[in-house]
């Protein structure tokens, strides 16, 4: 098997498991480029980095096994390039350059600020909230959050039907949440109202993140 190269927490549990059952392991290391190679909004960020290198690996596996071969260097660049909708997704609108982002975790989140600030980009409006989670989850989020919001819009979001709904953070805790690290937070539960106060912002770039759910109900909203 292929084993994306983590800490030596996660290492050392999985190689030690992988020793007993007589399992062979090959780690991958992330190939990600350093900043200046960054010239433009299509390059990978942080997190998918890993992602990519480790489907390369399994594939190449693959192509050596089966007989195959992998596409030339041209349409592997256009394919690394692919990234799903609401994964650092740039949409241009007007004046404004919004950064869509689905991460909703302490790990994703810092993975996405990582991937700002290596851009020189930041502090930057942002409209967040988090989908219903453990207070210690939240909490860590919005602290990984923190560093890159310049002014926090917070909305609120209820998706799906009856007991299946998924439902936002009460805008009020995710807000005083943001007051604690220093950000001016602005409580706007209605999401299209609160997308209309972010598009006003002057600033060019803006960010919505917190929620793969609240990414799928604020990108029509930007289409």
């Amino acid at each position: 098997g292929f084993l994306l190269k983590q800490s030596s927490q996660v290492m050392d549990v999985v190689l030690a498991h992988a020793a007993q059952i007589g399992a062979h392991v090959d780690v991958v290391d992330p190939e990600c480029p350093s900043t200046r190679d960054w010239e433009d909004d299509d390059e990978l960020p942080l997190y998918q980095c890993g992602n990519w290198a480790l489907a390369l690996a399994a594939v190449s596996y693959l192509g050596d096994r089966d007989g195959f071969a992998l596409p030339d260097e041209a349409r592997m660049s256009d394919v690394r390039r692919v990234v799903p909708p609401a994964r650092f997704e740039w949409i241009n609108l007007r004046e404004h350059r919004i950064i869509l982002d689905g991460a909703h975790s302490p790990l994703k989140m810092r993975s996405l600020v990582e991937t700002l600030q290596a851009r020189g980009l930041g502090p930057l409006p942002t409209l967040a909230t988090l989908s219903t989670a453990p207070e210690t989850k939240i909490v860590e989020t919005i602290e990984a959050l923190a560093p890159i919001v310049s002014h926090l819009i917070v909305p609120e979001f209820r998706l799906g039907p009856g007991g299946f709904a998924r439902v936002s953070v009460p805008a009020s805790q995710i807000a005083a949440l943001g007051a604690t690290y220093g950000l001016p937070t602005q409580v706007i539960p209605n999401l299209d109202e609160a997308v209309r106060v972010l598009l006003a912002d002057p600033s060019r770039d803006l960010l919505v993140t917190g929620s793969l759910y609240i990414a799928a109900l604020v990108r029509p909203l930007l289409s």
